[in-house]
């Protein structure tokens, strides 16, 4: 079992389990199923509860640092896309010769 830096480990609760997945944290649901072929529990992984960061601690899925996204948004920042040609970029350039 991979031992998980304080800073992670502060966002335990019950029921949850850390995952490192190429070095960022996030932190998961889970319960048990009895498995009747190995006459036993067996753990399941529910959904993700959100992303830890040394800077900013638990970010819930479905939010980000700043606030909650909105469903028609994305989390990167598109500009709008503006049509314009290759001579409107120049047309305000003065021609000094």
């Amino acid at each position: 079992m991979a031992t998980h830096p304080e800073w992670v480990l502060r966002h335990k609760i019950p029921n949850t389990e850390i995952r490192c997945i190429r070095g960022k944290y996030y932190l998961y649901n889970i319960t048990s199923v009895w498995c009747p072929e190995k006459n036993r529990t067996k753990k399941k992984t529910l959904k993700q509860v959100g992303v830890i960061t040394e800077e900013y601690g638990l970010i819930p899925t479905g939010m980000s640092r700043k606030g909650r996204v909105p469903k028609e948004e994305s989390k990167l920042k598109d500009l709008p896309f503006e049509e314009t040609s290759f001579m409107d970029k120049f047309e305000k350039l003065e021609d000094p010769r």
